[in-house]
Order: structure tokens, then C-alpha cells, then sequence
């Protein structure tokens, strides 16, 4: 139950502590009184409120169109024109929707949907232009843009068909190792899994995370486990991509973090034992 919004007195600007009445904003006492003082009113708080929502709402938009790239306010330095699946004009893409990468001093442009395909569609995605590879720093930056559509905007920006689902995530997982210093990692390392073999996986990951909780006991890794050991996992009839799915989950929800290592690290590791 929320406080009651009068302030405590005619002489004190101090909120009233008691519990507001069901169906009211206001407790007992102050439901009776003649005339009330807002506390809203008289400490000028919506105007606060719209100072913090005008501040984090800038802050937010700056942020998404750093990740958006160099010429997201500028689209006469790009060098391609057109958009490469839509051939909308690249000056006619949304900001939030806009991706851009600098390659070899030119700067090329695509609507993020179009891009974000690439991205899952194989472990090394180029530059559909030039075939040059994307570099780490590009596709961390593209996930996090794909991450905030999916969030935020538009959750089915890429139709996936049901049977390449399981290929896309591995691409990503994949990159994600990679990125992290583990190059020899395959992706076949997970796709042939047995039954048992992620069940033996997934009980490694529990141990060795665990591990990590002793050492770091207010970290985020308790969440971690729980889902590695949820009820989902254990009656799920394909093990193997129940814990794909929740290797990207964890590392989804640390990316560009120092514990992304970590958990990259582990999951090399329970392989090597299994």
C-alpha cells in the first residue's frame, strides 16, 4: 500500500508516513482535514521528475546512436547510397534502425534488419560489399543494436525459419567465444552433444560457477546457476539446445563485461572434460 501524498502538518514540508486509505490517496487523518498540502506540490517534486526523465531520456538516445555508428547524423560521408536489401536511401533510414562501419577509410551504411541476417548467418559475417570479414569491435557493436530492437522496438525484425534457429544461435555463441579469445572453439562442439553429454556439461557449468559464487558471493553468478538448473532444462526433450539457449541468455545478460570471459572460459573448459 502506497504513503499517503499530504505532508505531515502546515508546518513541515516532511511527507506523511502513514498508509493511504483504500481508494484513496490519502490516510485517515488527513482524508478529514478541511485543507491538505500536496506533498507533490510543495517540494516541486513532478518538476524533478521531469528533469530525471528529460536527463536519462537524452542520455539514452546518445548511447543508441553512438552504437548506430559514425554518419547515423550525417549520411553524406557514407559511401553506398542505397540500402542493400530495401534500396531505401540510406538518408531516409530511421537513427534507431541506421548501422554503420568504418572499412579502409569509407564508411558504409546499412538499415540494421538487413545487417543483423548477416550477423547470424555464419561465424565470420563480411561486409556484404568488399567480402572483408567484420571485425570483433563491428559485431559486438551490431548485437548490441540488434539486442535493443529486439527489446525495445521490434521483436520480429529477423524472421528466422524454424529449422535454422539452432544454426543462427550456435553462429552467435560461437562469436561470442571467439571474440573472447578462444579461436579454436567450433561450433560443433555443441551441435554434437548427446542427451547425456549435456547433462554432464550442464552439471560441470553448475560446479565450476559455483566456484566462482564462494569467491564472489554478492555477484550476479547465483542467477546463473538457477537457470542452468531450472525445471525447463530437465524436462526438456532437446537438452542439447535447452543449453544453448541459456549460454546465450548468461552471456547476453554480461556482454562487454569482465565476467563474459569467465563464462567463456568455463564452457571451454567443461568441454575439454567431457
Amino acid at each position: 500500500m502506497e504513503l499517503c501524498i499530504s505532508c505531515k502538518n502546515q508546518k513541515t514540508s516532511d511527507r506523511c508516513n502513514r498508509k493511504c486509505i483504500k481508494g484513496l490517496d490519502v490516510c485517515g487523518t488527513h482524508a478529514k482535514a478541511k485543507t491538505r498540502r500536496n506533498w507533490y506540490d510543495i517540494n516541486n517534486i513532478h518538476a524533478k521528475l521531469c528533469k530525471i526523465q528529460a536527463v536519462w531520456k537524452g542520455y539514452s538516445t546518445r548511447s543508441i546512436l553512438k552504437r548506430a555508428g559514425p554518419g547515423v547524423l550525417k549520411r553524406s560521408i557514407c559511401h553506398n547510397e542505397e540500402e542493400l536489401v530495401s534500396f531505401e536511401p540510406i538518408s531516409k533510414l530511421h537513427p534507431f534502425s541506421y548501422f554503420s562501419f568504418e572499412e579502409q577509410g569509407k564508411i558504409w551504411a546499412f538499415d540494421t534488419h538487413s545487417i543483423a541476417k548477416i550477423l547470424l548467418q555464419s561465424v565470420y559475417p563480411q561486409n556484404p560489399y568488399t567480402r572483408t570479414p567484420l571485425n570483433f569491435e563491428t559485431r559486438r557493436r551490431l548485437r548490441e543494436c540488434f539486442h535493443y530492437l529486439m527489446r525495445h522496438k521490434d521483436r520480429e525484425m529477423v524472421h528466422i525459419a524454424q529449422g535454422y534457429i539452432v544454426e543462427y544461435r550456435l553462429n552467435l555463441l560461437t562469436q561470442i567465444i571467439h571474440e573472447n579469445g578462444f579461436e579454436d572453439f567450433r561450433s560443433e562442439y555443441i551441435s554434437i552433444l548427446s542427451k547425456e553429454q549435456s547433462f554432464v556439461m550442464r552439471s560441470l557449468l553448475v560446479y565450476d560457477i559455483r566456484g566462482l559464487i564462494s569467491k564472489n558471493p554478492s555477484g550476479r553468478h547465483h542467477r546463473y546457476c538457477s537457470l542452468l538448473t531450472s525445471r525447463t532444462f530437465m524436462i526438456s526433450s532437446h537438452p542439447t539446445i535447452a543449453l544453448l539457449t541459456m549460454l546465450l541468455l548468461i552471456l547476453t545478460d554480461i556482454r562487454n563485461t569482465s565476467e563474459e570471459y569467465e563464462i567463456c572460459f568455463l564452457i571451454m573448459s567443461t568441454l575439454y572434460r567431457i
